[in-house]
């Protein structure tokens, strides 16, 4: 099955950031794609969230925005364009 993508996406220059906006059933929601160390040789969480307020990323909100396998098919496509760039790299997703 394939799903359609956002595809207006503001990307940092490395990848480490995606940034687009999440139009649904409830409202537009500004969402962030995030690649960052671990800590570990190699190994780079993934984070996947709303851009509050503040400027902050929350992960642990549900939005409900009704729009779930358009977000879930654009980070897929971040991780396919992160794991082009950076073949050595390995994501994982903490929950």
């Amino acid at each position: 099955m394939r799903h359609d993508a956002y595809e207006n996406l503001d990307i940092k220059e490395d990848l480490s950031m995606f940034q687009f906006s999440s139009i649904g059933t409830r409202d537009t929601i500004l969402k962030k794609i995030l690649f960052t160390p671990t800590g570990i040789t190699g190994l780079y969480n993934l984070s996947l969230g709303d851009i509050g307020a503040d400027g902050q990323i929350d992960d642990t909100i549900i939005s409900n925005n009704g729009d779930r396998n358009k977000i879930l098919a654009t980070v897929v496509g971040a991780i396919f364009k992160y794991t082009e760039r950076y073949p050595n790299r390995f994501v994982v997703f903490n929950w």
